[in-house]
């Protein structure tokens, strides 16, 4: 940057203006023997340096930045760079969730075994890999101490930070939290494929925000660490040296580590590469497809030539019943499907390299990809309404295409994730802000930050601490002879009546009117049914009909007894519970029966009827 494009980048964060703080002067700032810039020369006016912080010792300004946000209980461990700046971060894989989310997550995950993948609503994840528990974001705080001696053109009171970020926890716990689409940013840095945020932006208010942190530094007699050299990319974005940086085949492992235990189920995973056009110039794309082989097998990979295939199909099945063809952008395997076929991931490139990635990953803006199309979070709107605004109409959230809506909640200083300066981030996807989203079936909704109890939002199906636990089973006497075993017999019938008492028994599930949330209930209880009309129940590979329109009777008549011409059902996703609340309570009624099977401490869907 010139002198005189620092001074006007400068002057919309900085105020020149005599501070009420002991201010060194500049012209007695310690700049001798430095080597300044005419750029450095002009910021001089912009800092605030008390004479007695002139003296202290880096260790004095050095913290150990604490990287467990509030609620999360995990082992906790430090990550540390390679000058010994450290941050306490939950150990990978150690977070814990709730037993009754992580049951809430498989069986939501399972309702939606048979929908057609541009149908499901996926929980994504926003800059996925940039995360504290890998040491992005590490030095945050050590800049953040810097921040107090800039003169801030902020409102009094406001107190600028630093969170450089996206998220706290690792990979293996955001998918543990059922992050089911994953953004890795992928770049070339320091020789290697490596997660970095960056690439090539040119923010002039940044570049002097970064500049005048290191200005400081150089005043203070610090080390340097915030510079494209240290960093990688101009500018980084993450406050993390570049060979800190993990490398994306340390990331793919981390993915396909999870992917290979028992908590994954077999689920198949989205990962999106938001990476450059650069990598193609640069001849390293083959790069990246040899990360991905060296992570996964082949086999696993759902590709353009797999996805050929499948439309074919499904077109000579359309045609044999006179329907009209399969639009090869929307029409996509359910997840049962991928499932039976081996198929256990999705590639998708932000960045087309046409032939060099064909087949294996597909294109995000050609549309191939269930039409994904990122709305702005400010457009959408949750429910009643569910749609997206903007042009001459609003286009509903769940139309068979992916939209993807993201929430940044990176700050640098008074600028916000868009370098926008004193807008602040709002909205975002916190726990409230999914839940009003869960309804709509927006596709992949993909938030920043997440933790257990964010991701919680993200839920439709069971309702928390739902289903109810069995009764814990006290120990009886341990008398041996005739003696014992009446006594056993005494103690086990007192225990019953002591159980029914204390625990109401819960081994039927019902959708509940009024928060549309699954419960377990005492199965005497005198409800109405929840019944799908049949003719909901015939599929295609263009319309499958029984999600188009969700047609429920909420009728009465024994558990699981439905009119003719329906049959007692679940609903498969967001948008279908939604609708079977509202015909809930439209019958006036305050709960209707749902036929899961199972009992309080094993409840499935298997039972339910299978689409084909």
């Amino acid at each position: 940057m010139e002198a005189l494009d620092i001074e006007i980048a400068a002057a919309q964060l900085f105020s020149s203006q005599a501070s009420a703080r002991d201010c060194t002067p500049a012209e007695d700032l310690p700049v001798a023997g430095l080597d300044l810039s005419a750029e450095e020369r002009v910021l001089l006016k912009y800092l605030c340096i008390p004479q007695r912080d002139l003296l202290l010792e880096d260790e004095d300004i050095a913290v150990v930045r604490r990287g467990i946000p509030p609620g999360v209980n995990c082992t906790e461990v430090q990550w540390c760079d390679g000058e010994s700046q450290c941050s306490l971060v939950c150990e990978r894989g150690s977070v814990v969730i709730p037993d009754w989310q992580v049951h809430a997550i498989r069986t939501q995950l399972d309702a939606q075994a048979d929908v057609p993948l541009c149908r499901a609503s996926l929980l994504g994840s926003h800059n996925s890999a940039i995360t504290l528990a890998d040491g992005y974001g590490n030095l945050d705080e050590y800049w953040q101490g810097y921040f107090r001696y800039i003169k801030w053109a902020i409102p009094a009171g406001a107190s600028p930070r630093l969170r450089t970020n996206n998220h706290w926890l690792s990979l293996t716990d955001q998918l543990r939290m059922g992050v089911r689409v994953l953004e890795l940013d992928a770049h070339w840095v320091g020789g290697a494929l490596r997660i970095a945020h960056c690439g090539g932006l040119h923010v002039p208010q940044l570049n002097a925000l970064v500049k005048a942190l290191n200005l400081v530094a150089k005043l203070l007699g610090r080390r340097i660490r915030w510079d494209t050299e240290t960093l990688g990319c101009s500018p980084s974005l993450s406050s993390i040296p570049a060979l800190d940086q993990r490398t994306l085949l340390d990331a793919l492992g981390e993915v396909a580590a999870w992917m290979g235990g028992e908590g994954a189920a077999g689920d198949a995973l989205v990962l999106f590469f938001d990476d450059q056009a650069d990598l193609a110039h640069w001849g390293v794309v083959g790069e990246l497809l040899g990360d991905v082989l060296r992570a996964f097998p082949r086999a696993w990979v759902y590709d353009r030539d797999d996805h050929a295939r499948f439309v074919a199909g499904v077109a000579r099945e359309s045609e044999a019943a006179g329907l009209p063809p399969p639009s090869p952008a929307t029409t996509w395997p359910t997840p049962r499907q991928l499932r039976a076929a081996g198929k256990r991931l999705v590639l998708v490139s932000g960045a087309d390299y046409g032939e060099a990635m064909a087949p294996l990953v597909f294109p995000k803006d050609d549309g191939s990809v269930c039409g994904w199309h990122e709305p702005a979070l400010r457009a959408a709107r949750g429910a009643p309404a569910c749609d997206v605004q903007g042009g001459d109409a609003a286009r509903p959230l769940w139309d068979g295409a992916w939209a993807r809506v993201i929430a940044c909640q990176l700050e640098y200083g008074p600028l916000n994730c868009e370098f926008q300066w004193n807008r602040g981030n709002a909205p975002w996807l916190d726990a409230a802000g999914l839940a009003g989203f869960a309804g709509c079936g927006l596709a992949v909704p993909s938030p920043d930050l997440l933790t257990p109890a964010r991701a919680a939002g993200a839920l439709w199906g069971w309702a928390p601490a739902q289903p109810r636990p069995q009764p814990p089973l006290a120990r009886g006497p341990s008398l041996h002879g005739w003696f014992g075993a009446l006594a056993r017999a005494v103690w086990d019938l007192l225990g019953f009546a002591r159980v029914q008492l204390q625990y109401r028994p819960a081994g039927c599930a019902v959708i509940d009117a009024a928060s549309g949330r699954w419960e377990s209930v005492s199965c005497a209880q005198d409800l109405h049914n929840a019944c799908r009309a049949e003719a909901r129940l015939a599929t295609n590979g263009t319309a499958p009909a029984w999600w188009l329109a969700a047609d429920w009777v909420v009728a009465p008549g024994a558990r699981g007894e439905c009119p003719p011409g329906t049959r007692a059902d679940a609903p498969r996703h967001g948008v279908e519970n939604a609708a079977l609340s509202r015909a809930v309570r439209a019958a006036n009624r305050t709960a209707a029966w749902l036929p899961l099977a199972g009992g309080p401490s094993s409840w499935t869907l298997d039972a339910l009827p299978a689409w084909s």
